[in-house]
């Protein structure tokens, strides 16, 4: 199941950001996908885990400030966190790479941030100028 809005938007992959959670005593392999619509503004959120008695999926989908209440009570289970999935370095673990462009006189002119993963791949996320505008 995809994350989606009730106004219908299903967000990017960039937009999406996901919460592993500890196992507890009745659900295991819990999932907490969080994101935002543009449209309406709305944090929506998506937790899905699965019942340990009789294998069950549960997926619940979550929207407004309920999200900030889910993520404030499952602090404390976050084993890690996923940020976003590029279009090159998908289904891979990534890691931020910033590299500063400097100018002939040393001074940083522009901010590019990438998404690289361990095979190699190598995308462009973003880039910044010095005074902090973003570029693209």
């Amino acid at each position: 199941m995809k994350i989606k809005c009730g106004c219908g938007y299903v967000p990017d992959a960039n937009r999406i950001r996901t919460y592993y959670l500890k196992d507890t005593k009745d659900f295991t392999m819990r999932k907490l996908t969080v994101s935002y619509c543009p449209e309406c503004l709305f944090p929506i959120a998506l937790l899905k885990e699965k019942r340990i008695s009789d294998g069950r999926l549960f997926s619940e989908y979550i929207s407004g400030y309920k999200v900030f209440k889910k993520i404030k009570i499952e602090k404390k289970n976050i084993l890690y966190v996923k940020y976003g999935q590029s279009k090159k370095v998908k289904d891979d673990w990534t890691f931020g790479i910033n590299k500063e462009i400097k100018n002939r006189k040393g001074e940083i002119v522009e901010i590019r941030q990438y998404a690289s993963n361990f095979k190699g791949k190598k995308e462009l996320i973003r880039k910044y100028e010095v005074n902090g505008k973003r570029v693209q």
